[in-house]
């Protein structure tokens, strides 16, 4: 079976790369083809040890890139990591491959996820925190000190400041979980990640 585990960081740097690699690790131990498809390096060690093979488009994370127009358009929809994973799956027998998703909000966008089901392969995804439907991560409002009880992405929610930073963090940046400094997030990565479950809801 070939797995490819999609994580935006290569190397540990929290719980949702830490059960990524860990889980790329044990499978290719169990004799499992994997490849680690990751936004940004550099790689851990203990891939680098492994069989798995490690396809990294080496991009700055959102939150990090000094280019901060880059890094709107990236947190949207990333052009370069679609292009590597389509060519990646091309080279897989997509009837004995399973893309499995951890991470995609801080470097890759739900462009890796909607490429995979677009060439009909089979996706499953593994969701470390609320970022795929709140736009600031947490379902919380920080400047109010109270858990958010709003439909994630309804007209209130988008009018509500509860972003730790300002208005504009939480319509594009937000999602790093409890409003936190990530990127990748806010409303319009949301907006994907949702259109994104539905269409692997459908197939």
């Amino acid at each position: 079976m070939n797995i490819v585990v999609v994580s935006d960081f290569a190397h540990v740097n929290g719980g949702n790369a830490a059960v990524a690699l860990g889980s790329a690790v044990g499978l290719a131990a169990r004799g499992h083809a994997v490849t680690l498809f990751a936004g940004a390096g550099p790689v851990d060690n203990r891939i680098k040890a492994s069989s798995i093979d490690v396809v990294c488009t080496d991009q700055y994370s959102i939150a990090d890139d000094p280019r901060r127009l880059r890094a709107m358009v990236q947190g949207m929809w990333n052009v370069g990591a679609a292009r590597a994973m389509g060519t990646l799956l091309r080279r897989m027998d997509l009837d004995h491959t399973v893309v499995h998703v951890h991470g995609w909000d801080k470097v890759l966008s739900s462009s890796v996820v909607r490429t995979a089901l677009s060439m009909g392969a089979k996706v499953v995804c593994t969701y470390h925190d609320y970022v795929s439907v709140c736009p600031t991560g947490g379902f919380y409002n920080h400047p109010k000190d109270t858990i958010c009880g709003l439909r994630p992405l309804s007209a209130a929610c988008l009018r509500e400041g509860c972003d730790r930073r300002n208005a504009a963090h939480k319509v594009w940046g937000g999602g790093a979980g409890e409003g936190g400094g990530g990127g990748g997030g806010g409303a319009a990565g949301a907006a994907g990640r949702r259109a994104a479950r539905r269409e692997a809801r459908a197939d």
